[in-house]
């Protein structure tokens, strides 16, 4: 009797540290996989941009004085483009158009960039 009860003490201790390690790996997984809130907002940017896997790329939310049209800006190696909130190409920079400048827009919001390598 005796050592069947240390032996299951035993089995109980092993199991109650295997769960907290799983609970652990668990949660650190879960935050290396958290998704940015702009990403979360405008679902078609995960497929222009790899957020987990990045370089010199930063996206804005911006909207015109009035508040009532809004845009989403990308930022890549200093080429900066502007897409609806459905994800559609509307505005490219170019050296004779500031497309922020010309649709009189003002940045909303955080700022997102990628992780420095």
């Amino acid at each position: 009797m005796k050592k069947t009860l240390t032996l299951l003490i035993l089995l109980f201790s092993i199991c109650i540290g295997f769960g907290q390690t799983a609970q652990e790996s668990t949660k650190e997984n879960k935050e290396k996989e958290q998704i940015p809130e702009i990403f979360k907002k405008h679902e078609w940017l995960q497929k222009i941009v790899d957020y987990k896997d990045c370089q010199n790329i930063t996206i804005q939310d911006y909207e015109n004085e009035s508040g009532h049209h809004k845009y989403v800006f990308i930022e890549e190696d200093g080429i900066k483009r502007m897409y609806t909130p459905e994800g559609k190409s509307y505005c490219t920079d170019n050296a004779n158009l500031s497309c922020i400048e010309f649709y009189k827009l003002n940045a909303v919001g955080e700022k997102w960039a990628c992780k420095e390598k």
